[in-house]
């Protein structure tokens, strides 16, 4: 027993509906893949100043409560000579590292934008792939039921 063939119209307004789909995907993607990119493009800037943070991390609040103190003992032990150079020292690096750290505050800021901004994209991206894969294994079993596509499997 043979199916009724599908209505002509409705049969040839799927390519439409699918190209249509394909173009709105299309849009998204080209709209987010913007966005992807400019993350991408941030990341190694990231990464360096994540390298240089991750060593200082620990000792940075320690090495900041000592500053004062510090500051008192190289001006009140001026009999000590090669000590208060080596704090002289410590002090430098203490500040050197605590500039560090203010400078890499607007990339880690960065960071953080561009990670909500590629979870926002891989949002989009998973909520545009879903129905279009739906669509397209319809548009695959009725591609399937073709008459044409029949003869050809039968010869």
């Amino acid at each position: 027993m043979r199916m009724p063939l599908p209505d002509v119209g409705s049969v040839l307004g799927v390519p439409g509906r699918l190209l249509g789909g394909l173009v709105f995907v299309g849009g998204l993607v080209i709209r987010e893949t913007g966005a992807v990119l400019a993350a991408i493009h941030a990341l190694p800037r990231l990464v360096v100043a994540l390298d240089r943070l991750a060593p200082a991390a620990d000792s940075l609040a320690a090495l900041a409560d000592t500053r004062d103190a510090l500051d008192e003992i190289a001006h009140g032990a001026e009999h000590l000579a090669p000590t208060l150079d080596q704090l002289r020292v410590l002090h430098e690096q203490v500040v050197a590292l605590a500039c560090d750290l203010r400078a890499l505050e607007p990339e880690i800021q960065d960071l953080a934008k561009t990670t909500a901004a590629l979870d926002r994209s891989i949002r989009v991206l998973a909520g545009a792939i879903g129905p279009l894969q739906t669509t397209t294994e319809r548009v695959g079993r009725l591609v399937d039921r073709l008459p044409e596509r029949r003869r050809r499997a039968d010869q």
